[in-house]
């Protein structure tokens, strides 16, 4: 017996030291616990009660004290910051950590060990943290498993893991994004999560960590801390010897988590074992397990790391290779991301307007960058395509790509490059779609706008040379043409100018004069047009001003143009350098193009605007003229310079006008060409050499006197043409001279041999001795007669006639003629012969 009396006293003593008496407080104590949102363990329903694991467990100790309980509600966050500041007494379900017990006091004693898992959406497969990359977490604010030791933030710094974090203020509110896909994965508590994962639609992963020994928290300087400490450990120690404590009820009620059956064996044993050893195995086992996972799982993860490693290091130097070429690329290359993945089985205007609206540039190389006025590549990251280009482009850009099935080469379009003028550029592009989603593209731009210009101007250089060659063979026509008409046309506007000089022609006789004599004259007119488009005249080189050519032609128009609503508009450079030419014939160019631009903006829209510009570009004098008439179509574009094209109704216009300006210009070395946009009017460019006046020396001119008249001079008249001679001689007999004409130049030299002459009239161009072959023949006979031979001639075009007049410097006029001119040389002549 006293051996069984000795035993049970040890034992006695050991539960006394194991299990303290409760020690009274004095007078009822209300205890302020924190109260934060975290079902099963702790939570409100919908009437306002609190209820779960921790409330139970709290209600029980508190009844056994004597305390009352008043729950103070707030966030986890809310009331951690109570706790510090001992605006609450106690805080459940706190995770003891190293950093935490420096602001807090722990109860010694575990109520419970959990740990934290990671939990996704349906349908996102995450396997090992590695798989985290990228992904938006969601995660409650303030929480162990998030700041702590072992907390995900560590975790995924470790392992070098680019993530978003999103924090919250519940765990419900974390499963709430996870279901409304507002974040890819969340982490919550095993306890919350094995509970309502099902509820909400998500699903646990592998990803298991951060073991804990979940505590009561207090107030750290508090003086009541220690006495709340001491009680709280002492009925936790009671609830978890007692298998059918509240504590065992409550945590298969809201945990799930039964208590294990125990062999029969007398009570304080069973007491004792349950109290002591069986938790402390419950604890020590569940912890090891933990452990043994999470060390099983980092050992898989530190070997999917190393081999990430070595990946990421192979991309790397493909990424260097890939930076290297585009930084040394001349072309501008980038590659742009879709905000969200578009569905390419929308409408196209709907993938259209996405693509505008989501393409981002995430990499692009310093040539883009300068291409779009910036300058670094760095300096386009995170900007939309859209601010970059003009709508239109973008537009046209973003139709090509998705008509050309997400892919397209070399798309010419035109823009403005980083000083804001206007190139050309040349694009590249390809999208990537992945699951029917296009999700990003990559593309290359080439700056072609010197390929465009040299081509340009090849086209320009081959269309004039087309012009040429048509204006060479024109121009042969035409010089036949002049000549046959020239012959008649002489007689018949010198008689009706004879007929016209006398008094003694009846009224009705002098309308019809009249009527012939203005037919004829247009008729010479339009053979001089002709002879001009066929470089008759040789420019005269002498300096010229041509702003003050423009100002003239202007104000030869102003009031033509004011009259028809057309305003002017000038821009004339100041210091415009010189060139050589012939004035009359740059103003006859300019006031064509004028009158043209004129005419068209009247006929559009009975007014208009012209803008007229001039500027030195280098060696060149360029002269812009602008207008806002109807433009000029493509396909006539090319042919306003062909002789004899016109778009005007018939009677309105020869067809030349434009022609002869081409041949003028071309004959100042210049350049005559148009640009225009059908429906945005048209503007006609000139450009001329910058010529300085002293470099070439004008020509002079010899001043002659004005001298007497002489008469009863034997003139010979030599021409095939029978009106011409007979007028001729009717012209010269009635000023007091003895005239012969013959028809041909054989007779004509038989009468020089034969007899004495004055002077010779002979054309040039006659069947048989053409007039220089008789003017030779002069020559060899007597050359002073030669000095007084004129030529008189409708045939100045060929090369070889206009050589022999300009080297032979022989006096010459051309048909039709002016009598009075005809007279006053043929006097000047034999003055200068009798001198």
């Amino acid at each position: 017996m006293r051996r069984y009396f000795a035993l049970l006293m040890c034992m006695v003593l050991l539960c006394v030291a194991i299990f303290p008496v409760a020690v009274s407080a004095g007078d009822s104590k209300t205890l302020r616990v924190g109260l934060y949102e975290n079902p099963p363990k702790i939570f409100t329903d919908s009437e306002g009660n609190v209820l779960g694991f921790w409330p139970d467990i709290i209600e029980y100790i508190a009844s056994e004290e004597g305390w009352e309980i008043e729950y103070i509600h707030g966030t986890w966050a809310e009331c951690l910051e109570r706790l510090e500041k001992n605006e609450i007494d106690v805080m459940p379900d706190t995770g003891f950590t190293e950093p935490r017990s420096k602001k807090f006091a722990f109860s010694n004693e575990t109520v419970l060990v959990s740990w934290s898992m990671v939990y996704a959406q349906e349908g996102v497969d995450i396997q090992s943290i590695l798989d985290l990359e990228g992904k938006t977490i969601a995660v409650l604010r303030g929480s162990v498993n998030v700041e702590g030791p072992e907390g995900i933030k560590e975790i995924v710094g470790e392992f070098d893991i680019d993530c978003t974090f999103t924090e919250v203020d519940s765990y419900t509110k974390v499963f709430e994004l996870l279901e409304s896909k507002k974040a890819d994965v969340g982490v919550a508590n095993k306890d919350f999560g094995s509970k309502y994962e099902e509820d909400f639609d998500v699903v646990g992963t592998p990803i298991v960590f951060q073991p804990a020994h979940i505590q009561f928290a207090f107030t750290k300087d508090s003086g009541l801390t220690p006495y709340l400490i001491e009680r709280i450990d002492y009925q936790m120690k009671e609830l978890k010897a007692d298998g059918g404590s509240v504590y065992y009820q409550s945590m298969e009620k809201y945990l799930g988590v039964k208590p294990e059956e125990k062999p029969v064996v007398p009570g304080w044993v069973k007491w004792l074992l349950a109290g002591v050893g069986g938790l402390a195995l419950l604890f020590f086992g569940e912890s090891l397990i933990l452990r043994s996972r999470v060390l099983s799982r980092t050992k898989e993860l530190r070997q999917k790391i190393t081999e990430r490693r070595q990946a990421e290091s192979e991309l790397k130097q493909t990424i260097d290779r890939h930076r290297l070429l585009m930084d040394n690329s001349v072309d501008g290359v980038w590659f742009s991301v879709f905000e969200e993945p578009i569905d390419i089985t929308l409408p196209e205007e709907e993938i259209v307007r996405l693509m505008a609206e989501r393409e981002v540039i995430v990499e692009a190389n310093d040539a883009l960058a300068k291409m779009q006025g910036f300058d670094s590549g760095s300096q386009l990251i995170g900007k939309y395509w859209s601010t970059l280009e003009s709508a239109e482009n973008n537009l046209q850009a973003n139709v090509v790509m998705v008509r050309c099935d997400y892919g397209y080469d070399r798309r010419i379009h035109a823009g403005k490059d980083s000083e804001g003028n206007t190139a050309y550029f040349e694009n590249s592009e390809v999208g990537n779609i992945v699951d029917g989603k296009l999700v990003s593209a990559f593309g290359m731009t080439r700056n072609i706008t010197e390929r465009v210009r040299m081509e340009t101007e090849k086209k320009e250089v081959e269309h004039m040379a087309y012009i040429t060659s048509r204006l060479a063979s024109i121009g042969g026509m035409a010089a036949g043409i002049a000549h046959e008409i020239n012959n008649p046309l002489t007689s018949v506007i010198g008689f009706a100018d004879l007929l016209l000089e006398r008094e003694d022609v009846p009224d009705d006789i002098r309308q019809s004069l009249e009527v012939i004599h203005s037919g004829s004259v247009r008729v010479a007119d339009i053979v001089r047009q002709l002879l001009t488009f066929a470089r008759q005249d040789r420019i005269k080189n002498e300096g010229v001003n041509v702003n003050e050519i423009i100002q003239n032609t202007l104000a030869m128009t102003a009031y033509t143009m004011k009259s028809e609503n057309i305003e002017v508009e000038t821009y004339l450079a100041d210091g415009l350098p010189g060139t050589m030419g012939a004035a009359g014939q740059l103003q006859q160019v300019f006031l064509n193009i004028i009158v043209n631009a004129d005419a068209e903006m009247k006929k559009a829209h009975g007014k208009g605007k012209l803008q007229v510009k001039t500027e030195a570009i280098d060696d060149t004098i360029r002269i812009s003229f602008k207008d806002d008439g109807p433009g000029i179509a493509p396909e006539i574009l090319d042919r306003i310079f062909d002789p004899f094209f016109t778009t005007k109704d018939v009677g309105e216009g020869t067809g030349l006008g434009l022609s002869i300006c081409h041949g003028i210009i071309a004959e100042h070395r210049g350049r005559l060409y148009a640009r225009s946009e059908l429906g945005h009017g048209a503007t006609f460019i000139v450009e001329l050499p910058v010529i300085a006046v002293q470099e070439q020396g004008e020509l002079t001119e010899t001043v002659v006197d004005e001298a007497e008249k002489v008469a009863g001079a034997k003139i010979l008249v030599v021409d095939d043409e029978p009106g011409v001679r007979k007028f001729l001689k009717q012209v010269l007999t009635a000023r007091g001279h003895n005239v012969e004409t013959v028809d041909n130049a054989e007779e004509a030299l038989e009468k020089i041999k034969g007899g004495r002459c004055d002077l010779i009239l002979t054309d040039i161009k006659m069947p048989g001795m053409s007039g220089i072959e008789l003017y030779k023949n002069v020559q060899k006979i007597s050359r002073a007669l030669a000095r007084r031979v004129m030529f008189i001639t409708g045939d100045v075009i060929s090369v070889g006639t206009m050589d022999f007049l300009s080297r032979a410097e022989v006096a010459h006029i051309t048909k039709p003629f002016d009598v009075e001119k005809l007279v006053k040389d043929i006097n000047h002549m034999l003055v200068e012969s009798r001198r």
